[in-house]
């Protein structure tokens, strides 16, 4: 049987629940089955992969449609799902304050069933709660007080250094910000997934990454062009979004990296001052500033007007990037650094 591609042809290719345009450039046969190596339109080429005939179609009108729905049915889906965990949490947040006093747990009001995390990390390491950090255990920003046992039996306090992202806190779960950052289980799951690699495994992001945050906001706003957004909007979305570009540059090096990861950022990033934080870090990086940029965002001097479309805007990137997860987040990323990286990195802080 000949092949049902050719090369050159553009065709839809699923990828994940979605079909994406892509064109064959490369046909080979192995064990009697047709592969074809497929390029995605408007994709960086590291995304170039075999794929077999099942997950290819014409591109014709039918399947066209077809592809429209898909998205459709998938945006659909991720806003209803969103829109469910709001109303859960709004009643959980009344039950709270019903129920309990004024210095009980932020945490209580997203639902336990939401809350993905290594179950043996957790057991070791968590995030404090509103009400341990009102108490008098925290000291200046960044360092917490511990009873320290000298020679003469005497306890003193003595500050240690707390460690940045310690446990991933969802922007959600924060009380009283103007701007709630509503994360997807999927890129949740995504972030403690993260977290684990680099706090407990003692691994680091691959620098310069595969696709960096500057990629993907320029994959976003290309994606924009091609949805039939009215251009006024696409063109303030375009801002907002290339705004977020701005606070990863600069709230990377003091806010969204690990203990572990200094000496690498120093090396690669500090020490090259034309190199842009945005141009060499990745998705992993990109989605730490979104649990924090309504806290950002909500400290800014915006009118309410504006934080309205703001909130609009940060939801469809969100949306877009849990939709394209299997794109941006390769398990692939990290790697397991010398032990003269870990004994320099130790001096460093």
């Amino acid at each position: 049987m000949p092949p049902k591609f050719s090369t050159e042809e553009k065709v839809l290719c699923y990828h994940g629940p979605l079909l994406y345009e892509a064109k064959c450039t490369k046909i080979k046969k192995e064990a009697s089955q047709y592969q074809y190596f497929i390029h995605y339109q408007g994709w960086n080429k590291n995304w170039d992969e075999w794929v077999t005939e099942a997950r290819m179609l014409k591109q014709n009108l039918e399947n066209m449609e077809k592809q429209k729905r898909l998205l459709a049915s998938h945006v659909a889906q991720s806003k209803a799902n969103r829109k469910i965990k709001k109303d859960q949490k709004d009643l959980n947040r009344k039950g709270s304050k019903g129920g309990s006093d004024s210095n009980s747990n932020s945490r209580a009001s997203t639902p336990v069933g939401e809350r993905v995390a290594p179950v043996a990390a957790r057991s070791t390491k968590r995030s404090l709660g509103d009400d341990e950090r009102s108490t008098s255990s925290r000291d200046d920003e960044g360092q917490v007080q511990v009873p320290v046992k000298e020679q003469t039996g005497v306890l003193r306090k003595k500050k240690r250094k707390k460690e940045i992202f310690t446990d991933p806190v969802f922007a959600e779960e924060v009380v009283g910000m103007k701007v709630v950052v509503e994360l997807p289980v999927d890129l949740k799951y995504i972030l403690c997934r993260d977290w684990d690699n680099v706090v407990n495994k003692k691994r680091l992001s691959k620098i310069p990454a595969k696709v960096t945050v500057t990629h993907i906001i320029d994959q976003y706003i290309s994606h924009l062009s091609s949805t039939q957004v009215k251009p006024a909007k696409r063109s303030v979305a375009a801002e907002i979004v290339g705004g977020f570009g701005e606070y990863f540059n600069v709230a990377l090096g003091s806010q969204l990296l690990y203990n572990l990861e200094k000496l690498q950022y120093k090396e690669d990033c500090e020490s090259k001052g034309a190199v842009q934080p945005c141009d060499i870090y990745g998705s992993f990086h990109l989605l730490r500033l979104l649990v924090k940029i309504g806290e950002y965002i909500s400290a800014g001097s915006f009118s309410d007007h504006n934080i309205k479309i703001i909130e609009e805007n940060l939801e469809d990137f969100i949306t877009y990037l849990s939709t394209n997860k299997s794109m941006f987040f390769m398990k692939k990323n990290y790697f397991v650094p010398s032990q003269d990286y870990v004994t320099k990195n130790s001096k460093l802080l």
